[in-house]
């Protein structure tokens, strides 16, 4: 099975210090801006993260995310149309037009992602694989 992982499961492996499934796994490119916004929030919102350490928390995460096969190619017109059929975000919709055009399994921890995922493609969780 191969796998499009998107930035909340990515996030998760890390921290588990889960890092096989990430190699040669795929990803967006917009999952480094989500995992940017991730130790963003964990820094500035929750403050569960000293500024140093999300630093250095945001490196790591870059340079796994560095490492994975990125996909660029996407249809807009049937990503846009699958947001607004789902009612979900462009971003979200994203990562399941890209697991569909490419046949992979999406692996996602968000839940409304996962919820819609499920509809279309193949999709699992990062504790599942």
């Amino acid at each position: 099975m191969t796998l499009l992982i998107d930035s909340s499961a990515i996030l998760n492996l890390y921290m588990d210090e889960r890092y096989a499934p990430l190699i040669g796994a795929y990803t967006t490119p917009l999952a480094r801006y989500e995992l940017g916004n991730a130790v963003w929030k964990r820094v500035h919102l929750l403050k569960s993260t000293k500024l140093e350490e999300g630093l250095r928390l945001l490196d790591a995460l870059d340079t796994l995310y560095l490492k994975m096969n990125k996909i660029t190619e996407l249809d807009p017109g049937e990503t846009i149309k699958l947001a607004d059929e789902d009612g979900i975000t462009y971003y979200d919709a994203t990562y399941i037009t890209t697991a569909l055009d490419h046949g992979l399994t999406l692996v996602t921890d968000d839940r409304r992602l996962y919820n819609s995922a499920e509809k279309h493609t193949k999709v699992s969780r990062s504790n599942d694989i």
